[in-house]
């Protein structure tokens, strides 16, 4: 059964992939950096190490990339937690932009 479901969303993601990659083009370097950030499961966005690993700039910086992601609606900003609001696109952004080896389903 998971089989079928694992198909099922390989199959959607793949359909809507050249959305989400023209999606992913008109993001700054900044903002992609953060996206991964947020799907590599950072919580502290302006602490220098996050800041340097991602390479953000600075928190002010942090900030406006932020606002940016949360304006384009390609986040939300929950007390605590920063998601991605299409799990389809984050599924994508993890797989095929990404590359991270982690399970990308459920």
């Amino acid at each position: 059964m998971d089989d079928v479901i694992d198909e099922a969303l390989e199959s959607l993601v793949l359909q809507l992939s050249l959305l989400f990659q023209n999606i992913t083009e008109t993001l700054s370097t900044s903002q992609v950096n953060f996206i991964n950030a947020v799907l590599s499961g950072e919580e502290m966005f302006s602490s220098k190490k996050t800041i340097e690993k991602y390479r953000l700039g600075t928190s002010a910086n942090v900030s406006r990339i932020k606002g940016a992601l949360i304006k384009k609606e390609i986040i939300n900003d929950q007390p605590g937690k920063i998601e991605i609001l299409d799990p389809v696109y984050a599924i994508w952004l993890k797989k095929y932009y990404f590359g991270h080896s982690k399970r990308y389903f459920y």
